[in-house]
């Protein structure tokens, strides 16, 4: 089904996939204390580099960036989410926020205008039976009504 849309879509025009939030990001010149923010600014660990975290820290540059895509006319847009695993996280000691940060991704999503949000990225501890992963969507829809976690071979009407 999915593969049938995307084939009309592009049969009539070229679509559009966001860019790398990382590097759109750069361009910001963010520092230590940006990723910080005034939650963590005792936090024990260094944070720059965890653009995830700045779902919490700095949600109003995550929702410009998302903006900037869509106003360029992307018709995909992923949320900040890459590292927003537990394994992930460690190398921050932030695994414990790894259900905040992807909360926040999905309200940042929302609030843009995104219209359909596809839980991605699981890491080897997460979702490992299908009753996680309902349950993970299950969270997602109490802020975003239009979600879907992923598998293999999922079908999305767009």
């Amino acid at each position: 089904m999915l593969y049938e849309q995307l084939t009309k879509i592009l049969q009539e025009r070229i679509m559009i996939l966001d860019g790398s939030m990382g590097a759109y990001l750069q361009q910001f010149k963010l520092t230590e204390e940006d990723f910080r923010g005034e939650r963590f600014k005792d936090h024990t660990s260094p944070l720059r580099g965890n653009n995830d975290i700045l779902c919490i820290t700095k949600p109003e540059i995550i929702k410009e960036v998302h903006s900037a895509y869509l106003e360029a006319g992307a018709d995909i847009i992923e949320t900040n989410t890459f590292n927003g695993t537990s394994i992930s996280q460690e190398d921050y000691n932030t695994q414990g926020l790894v259900y905040e940060i992807n909360f926040e991704a999905a309200k940042i999503a929302k609030e843009t205008g995104v219209k359909k949000l596809i839980l991605t990225h699981f890491d080897s501890n997460s979702f490992q039976t299908l009753k996680e992963r309902k349950e993970a969507e299950r969270t997602a829809r109490t802020i975003f009504k239009n979600t879907t976690a992923a598998f293999d071979n999922l079908k999305i009407n767009l």
